[in-house]
């Protein structure tokens, strides 16, 4: 599994809070537009389909890691 890059990790921490695309991009002052092309690369370094398994596969991965 690729790393995922510090703005892919503040992205995929706004998903595990369950906020919605666009109040990511509010948050983090980026258009919804790139906040979705984030998260199309942060699926595909996760080898998953869809945001809920994203945010499962990186909250796994943190535990065994220590991490979160």
């Amino acid at each position: 599994m690729a790393p995922l890059s510090p703005r892919e990790l503040e992205v995929i921490a706004l998903m595990a809070e369950g906020l919605a695309t666009k109040q990511i991009a509010s948050r983090l002052q980026l258009r919804p537009a790139t906040v979705k092309n984030y998260a199309a690369t942060i699926y595909l370094k996760l080898g998953v389909s869809g945001r809920v398994a994203a945010v499962v596969r990186w909250l796994q991965d943190g535990e065994r890691k220590g991490n979160h």
